[in-house]
């Protein structure tokens, strides 16, 4: 909601929140990628599937970033 309010009083468009939400995300997603290379091989992996993803829903807005399998459901995570 503070997005939407910010977007309005900047004169943004709702594509151009949503870009800025998306670059920042990739951003976070890269920095914990390189935090945790180390330490949590998984996770640096899954961060960087996460940064494909996003980068694919920039480049084509109407393709779905997550679906969702069996999978990727976190019961099937080793540890948890």
């Amino acid at each position: 909601m503070c997005a939407l309010k910010m977007a309005c009083i900047s004169g943004t468009t709702g594509n151009e929140t949503a870009q800025k939400f998306l670059d920042s995300l990739q951003n976070d997603l890269k920095n914990l990628s390189i935090e945790t290379k180390k330490k949590f091989p998984q996770i640096k992996e899954s961060c960087e599937e996460g940064i494909v993803k996003l980068r694919n829903a920039s480049a084509n807005p109407q393709t779905p970033i997550f679906l969702y399998s069996e999978s990727d459901s976190l019961s099937s995570c080793s540890g948890l």
